[in-house]
């Protein structure tokens, strides 16, 4: 993500880490046969939510998650 936004702003790679960084949460919690996991869940939202804002294709503030 940090690499394809370094170079020169290369958004349809930066997109798709954001959509890889997705389906491995999803594949992660699949795997999963019990217990919550509301805390990496947090933060890959988090960590979505700021990098769209940053890009300008979501406003508000990056650190507030709805709460």
């Amino acid at each position: 993500m940090h690499e394809a936004l370094c170079d020169s702003i290369d958004t349809p790679t930066a997109m798709s880490e954001l959509l890889d960084l997705i389906r491995h949460t999803n594949t992660y919690l699949n795997s999963r046969t019990s217990g919550h996991c509301t805390a990496l869940l947090l933060k890959v939202a988090k960590y979505i939510q700021r990098i769209l804002t940053v890009c300008g294709t979501m406003s508000g503030n990056p650190s507030n998650t709805g709460r």
